[in-house]
């Protein structure tokens, strides 16, 4: 019986690589044509008579490469005697079309076989032994999958799958082969050294569950993709050492990222599900005034220094929930109106919450109002109403203080944004009531959660994601507010 299976596996080798040398091109193969990925590859190997077709019109480009197959493709590349041979090997019989190049490569160090004395020819090549057998047939020999690994990344004949890792274990098809000894044989196929990326790194947010992949190495650049909490990314392979902002491929998508959130092992903390819909959900905080705008100012105390408190503990609450959120600014600096929109527009933002205090002439205005652009689409004006409208009754939640109401007005950074937007009036700064609950951290915490809770409401009630909001409330010790829009 093992002669018999033995025999037949000769006999498909045979098949697949006895054809005439140069019989066929990859435009000849039909299932390669002109537009297949690696039809440059093929061709360059096909002409060279290190692959063929498994018949004249056929290339068969994603089948798996068997053990006896990849023998013979490397002994053709180095150019060995591939002539049919006496093996070491009890499972490879002496006449076998692919005896000659696994004998020799043997020799070469190149190709192993097992402790009980079979090369088992019929076994599907992983990616893993792939890169081991190039290391050995081009570069320098070693048993180590890591290094091999490494290497061929470095090299530019080998990248990642597209959860990150090198897929070692994954079973190798033929067009790939065909791809990474083209490279190998020829550094034009290589890939580009720009677009090289080599060293594996976890992402690893402890605030939240996604990390924020940029256009460019700044916050203030347009959002590419949100990378998941423990995701694997790896480096472009001219990272410099102590870079803030690294150049990374996350899956197919590539962009930059802050290198403090990368970490060279995987985290045991991964919060909440990156899978909720919410995680694609990004909340702009906006903190009004900064820098040498300082707001109103009352009782010695700037509206610019609770606007940036209050800010900052509501983004707290959604570091710790799917959503994603971002700070206009999150300094004391001048950051004006039109960048304020210009940072939410590039974001790709779903929504936009302007942080403010109010002030009066007179000492006894007091109360928390909220605002909305009505100079919008019918559709923006309805979600910023539904917006604005959870944040108010949040705010009169959290301070009790007298409800001034839900207006509209045409603020710049509420009619020109083009998501829901709304402009929070968090009391009088010139009141000394209100102005005690604006500069006191245990208010200013209060009314961060509020402006969380506001937005939980809105995307519980407005836009429908009740099964994901639902459990986050418990995790701050809320309900549901009543809807109301």
């Amino acid at each position: 019986m093992r002669k018999l299976v033995t025999f037949f596996t000769s006999l498909l080798v045979v098949a697949l690589f006895l054809a005439p040398i140069g019989e066929a091109r990859a435009a000849s193969f039909s299932d390669v044509g002109t537009t297949h990925r690696a039809k440059e590859e093929i061709n360059f190997l096909v002409d060279r008579g290190i692959v063929q077709g498994v018949s004249p019109t056929k290339f068969a480009p994603q089948r798996n490469v068997t053990r006896a197959e990849a023998a013979i493709i490397i002994g053709r590349a180095l150019e060995v005697d591939g002539s049919p041979r006496a093996t070491r090997f009890k499972d490879i019989e002496n006449n076998s079309f692919a005896s000659g190049y696994i004998e020799e490569l043997v020799e070469k160090g190149v190709l192993g076989g097992y402790g009980d004395d079979t090369f088992r020819p019929s076994n599907q090549l992983t990616r893993g032994e792939m890169a081991l057998m190039i290391n050995r047939a081009f570069y320098e020999p070693t048993s180590s999958n890591a290094v091999a690994i490494q290497k061929l990344m470095n090299e530019g004949i080998a990248q990642g799958v597209k959860d990150g890792t090198f897929g070692e274990k994954l079973p190798l098809i033929r067009s790939d082969f065909s791809v990474f000894i083209a490279r190998v044989l020829d550094d034009r196929f290589a890939i580009p050294k720009d677009q090289r990326f080599v060293k594996q790194k976890f992402v690893d947010v402890k605030e939240g569950p996604v990390l924020n992949m940029r256009s460019g190495p700044s916050a203030d650049t347009a959002l590419v993709t949100s990378i998941p909490n423990g995701s694997i990314v790896r480096l472009a392979i001219d990272t410099k050492d102590g870079a803030t902002w690294v150049r990374v491929k996350a899956g197919d998508k590539v962009g930059y990222v802050h290198s403090g959130y990368l970490s060279d092992k995987k985290p045991t903390h991964v919060s909440t599900n990156p899978n909720s819909p919410l995680a694609k959900k990004l909340i702009v905080l906006d903190p009004g005034h900064g820098g040498s705008d300082p707001g109103a100012i009352g009782f010695g105390y700037a509206e610019k220094t609770a606007t940036l408190a209050i800010s900052n503990y509501a983004k707290k609450y959604f570091d710790q929930s799917p959503f994603q959120v971002a700070m206009t600014r999150t300094n004391d600096t001048f950051v004006s109106l039109a960048n304020r929109v210009r940072f939410a527009h590039n974001r790709n933002a779903d929504a936009f919450v302007s942080i403010h205090i109010n002030s009066a002439s007179s000492s006894s205005a007091t109360g928390l109002e909220s605002y909305y652009s009505a100079s919008r689409a019918a559709g923006d004006i309805r979600a910023s109403r539904a917006l604005t409208t959870y944040m108010q009754h949040r705010m009169l939640e959290a301070w009790g203080l007298s409800n001034r109401g839900v207006k509209t007005a045409p603020f710049y950074v509420i009619r020109w944004t083009n998501m829901p937007s709304t402009l929070l009036e968090m009391g009088f700064i010139s009141n000394k009531n209100d102005n005690y609950r604006i500069r006191t951290p245990k208010h200013q915490e209060q009314m961060g959660r509020a402006v969380y809770l506001g937005a939980l409401d809105y995307y519980y009630h407005y836009e429908g994601y009740k099964n994901d909001v639902a459990p986050l409330y418990s995790k701050v010790g809320a309900k549901p507010s009543p809807r109301r829009h």
